[in-house]
């Protein structure tokens, strides 16, 4: 896990010794020992070991390991401009997700506008820049919708524009947000009576219970 002598990872990467995989010199050469160990159990325990992986392995050709290069929040912020260049998606969800992606880098993500689940990846993202997520937060898709407005990283009069969103998935993500005023919350209710009864009771719940909610509507 500590050793910085490569011929000793080296060598022990190809006796399959698995918790190489933890040691931040793991480089390509003896990732793929591991991963291409003649051992199936070797191989399987050292994708398990390996829920995040060093910046070494960027360029690796397999899109598993780039996933979880990009899933490192340790990964240095150049590393992950490249990688937002990946041809795979979930590569760029990860990179999208990832507090340590520059803003510039983020909002080139979210105009990705073939591919939603990408922009749903910078709305969850507290890094993402404010102008970036009152773009989001206008989005055609409502998941996109739904996670910037429950990012607490987007100002409260931009949440508060959704009170009247068409989706009520949206709208039940604004009731938990505990920086709208009583007025904004009263109307969401009114709004959220058009939606099915079971939707429109979960939203009522919330409300109940949001400390921002009026006396009133509480009642």
């Amino acid at each position: 896990k500590e050793s910085s002598d490569r011929d000793v990872l080296l060598a022990f990467a190809a006796i399959g010794q698995t918790q190489v995989v933890s040691n931040p010199n793991l480089d390509p050469e003896e990732w793929s020992l591991l991963i291409n160990h003649r051992d199936p159990e070797v191989r399987a325990k050292a994708w398990s070991l390996a829920q995040v992986l060093p910046p070494s392995l960027a360029d690796y050709p397999d899109e598993r390991t780039r996933l979880r290069v990009a899933q490192n929040r340790d990964c240095p912020p150049a590393v992950l401009t490249r990688l937002a260049r990946d041809d795979d998606q979930k590569v760029l969800m990860a990179v999208g997700a990832n507090p340590g992606t520059p803003p510039k880098t983020l909002s080139r993500l979210a105009r990705m506008r073939r591919h939603p689940f990408i922009r749903r990846s910078v709305a969850v993202n507290p890094s993402a820049p404010r102008r970036t997520l009152v773009r989001l937060v206008r989005d055609n898709q409502p998941p996109v919708r739904l996670a910037a407005v429950s990012n607490p990283s987007l100002p409260s009069k931009y949440a508060r524009g959704r009170v009247g969103d068409t989706n009520g998935s949206v709208r039940y993500a604004v009731a938990k947000r505990t920086d709208l005023s009583p007025h904004a919350l009263s109307w969401l209710e009114r709004f959220a009576r058009h939606d099915n009864p079971q939707q429109y009771a979960l939203t009522r719940r919330q409300l109940a219970v949001n400390p921002a909610c009026p006396q009133f509507l509480r009642e």
